[in-house]
């Protein structure tokens, strides 16, 4: 026998060529892989494109009571003739309060907001701000009571995102009228976006134990929803017909409900666990701690496409060696001969698996995707297999094993929890049934010729 003849009938140089043939698919993976990312970036492209224009992931705190005062510094003056004279500079600096309780509720109503294939959650909301403030402490601020500047006193309502306010709020103070909130007036350091009011009568919060306050806000955002602690004790209640929410931010809820018809939270947050004061001076460079340690829910779509795609994947080189082995195996039992070639178009097809899942699940429902890909995928390699392996019964075994395999990944894409559990116990059963077959297998005297 040549040398030729012998290399090409060695059992070495054929598991050398497989080898070379998964290493050399995982070319087509990546690029389906590098597919998926960019049809991903596109749809983040049209959320932050539509987001821009509902009001994106908005961020709302409770009302701001900002009081100016006149700080003085005194500065010594010596004259040439032995006397001196106390200078005193005034600087108009901010004191800010906070209210004792600030109470939220409202409903959001989500709508999915289509352009070409993409789709983004966008929602409206319909919030009830309502709250109670303290008559403010100055003497705690070390201001004395006639620096205080009341007559430019204002209320600042924080919110990230004004262009999703859908109407103008309007405030009812103690017992004076209802006063509209208005554009920023006076900025506050740390908060960028601010709606203002000053309505009548602020001024008599001094003397009184407490001034109550609410109002109503109807505003849209895309995706995430969340509020600001803002009151010694903020209550907040959310409820929303989606059936997926994700609940995030600095705190969890105190209870909620999730069923098929939507969701109701609560959260409760006290002063304490906040980290910053119901009262400070500007000088304190505590405003922008206000926007931080928000909290609230997204209205998540249950694991979009492109995720699931991403997942299964990183399954394509397991999937092509497993699919490699059984041709393999069926060569070594069956005394075939198997081309590289034909390996090569076989693998070829369990890659398309994956392309074909993509292009069906950005049309139509993830399962009814992956099914129509998974019968798409076997019903080719099985009838390719029936014309290679030469027996029907081989092909229909092939078959079976591609429908367990696709199931199998299946579930594991589903049980995002025990996937990891799942897919050891699945590669020890089928490592396991390798050894068994091969178990009797003389690898050394063993000839690869088809007797």
């Amino acid at each position: 026998m040549s040398l030729a003849q012998r290399v090409k009938n060695s059992l070495t140089f054929k598991i050398i060529t497989i080898g070379f043939l998964l290493l050399l698919l995982l070319i087509p993976t990546e690029m389906i892989s590098g597919l998926i990312n960019e049809r991903m970036s596109q749809q983040y492209q049209v959320f932050n494109e539509i987001s821009a224009t509902m009001g994106g992931q908005q961020i709302i705190g409770g009302l701001l009571l900002t009081v100016p005062y006149r700080e003085h510094s005194y500065r010594t003056l010596r004259f040439d003739d032995g006397t001196t004279r106390q200078e005193d500079t005034v600087s108009i600096k901010q004191a800010h309060f906070l209210p004792d309780s600030l109470n939220i509720s409202g409903e959001l109503s989500p709508e999915v907001r289509y352009r070409g294939i993409f789709k983004v959650l966008v929602y409206a909301a319909k919030l009830k701000l309502s709250g109670r403030f303290l008559a403010p402490k100055f003497e705690a601020l070390d201001v004395a009571p006639e620096d205080i500047i009341w007559e430019q006193a204002f209320l600042s309502l924080p919110i990230t995102h004004p262009i999703g306010i859908r109407e103008t709020p309007m405030i009812r103070w103690g017992e004076g009228p209802e006063t509209a909130l208005g554009p920023v007036v006076k900025t506050i350091p740390g908060l960028h976006s601010v709606l203002q009011l000053k309505p009548e009568g602020i001024a008599e919060i001094a003397g009184r134990s407490h001034t109550d306050f609410s109002f109503d806000l109807r505003l849209t955002g895309s995706e995430q929803l969340h509020l600001l602690p803002h009151g010694r004790e903020t209550r907040v209640e959310l409820k929303s017909p989606w059936a997926t929410p994700s609940f995030n931010g600095a705190y969890l809820p105190t209870r909620r409900e999730i069923s098929a018809e939507g969701f109701t939270a609560a959260w409760t947050v006290l002063e304490l666990a906040r980290g910053y004061p119901q009262q400070w001076r500007s000088e304190h460079g505590l405003n922008s701690q206000l926007m931080g340690g928000g909290f609230g829910v997204e209205l998540m779509f249950p694991t979009s496409a492109y995720q699931q795609s991403t997942r299964s994947i990183k399954y394509s080189f397991l999937f092509i060696f497993l699919t490699f082995l059984v041709f393999f195996l069926f060569e070594l039992f069956g005394r075939l001969r198997i081309h590289p070639l034909q390996y090569t178009l076989v693998g070829f097809a369990v890659a398309l698996f994956y392309l074909n899942l993509l292009a069906l699940s950005e049309h139509m429902a993830f399962g009814v995707a992956y099914l129509i890909a998974t019968l798409s995928s076997t019903l080719l390699i099985s009838g390719y297999s029936a014309a290679v392996l030469g027996q029907r019964r081989k092909a229909l075994l092939m078959g079976g094993f591609l429908l367990g395999l696709y199931g199998f990944l299946y579930v594991l894409l589903r049980s995002e929890s025990h996937s990891l559990l799942l897919g050891a116990l699945g590669l020890s059963g089928i490592l396991s049934g390798v050894m068994y077959a091969t178990r009797r297998i003389d690898w050394y005297a063993f000839n690869a010729e088809k007797k």
